[in-house]
């Protein structure tokens, strides 16, 4: 299957990948993110599965889901992504998952 089409942009401190999946099984393949490069994933058009593997036992999640759902990813845990409709469209938006050490928790 293709690999869907991807640019980059970068909003401040806020690094974004966004992938258009031009026809219905185009596909992310399974990658893994380490805590620097965990993301969230919005659909922000048409529909997609979220494809998550569980590292412990190494079974395989199918989600799907539609414009205007959020997926938070998690360090070590491979996911993929999979177009459903022509014309989908998800951002990836890298989270910072630890406080500068100048700042405490309230």
């Amino acid at each position: 299957m293709p690999a869907p089409s991807v640019q980059a942009a970068q909003m401040g401190d806020l690094n974004a990948l966004i992938y258009d999946y031009e026809n219905p099984g185009d596909i992310l393949p399974m990658h893994n993110h380490d805590e620097a490069t965990a993301h969230i994933v919005i659909v922000a058009k048409g529909s997609v599965v979220i494809l998550v593997q569980n590292p412990a036992d190494g079974q395989v999640a199918s989600e799907y889901h539609e414009a205007g759902a959020v997926i938070d990813t998690f360090a070590g845990f491979p996911h993929g992504v999979v177009g459903v409709t022509a014309g989908s469209r998800t951002i990836h938006i890298r989270k910072k998952l630890s406080a500068p050490a100048n700042t405490s928790a309230p």
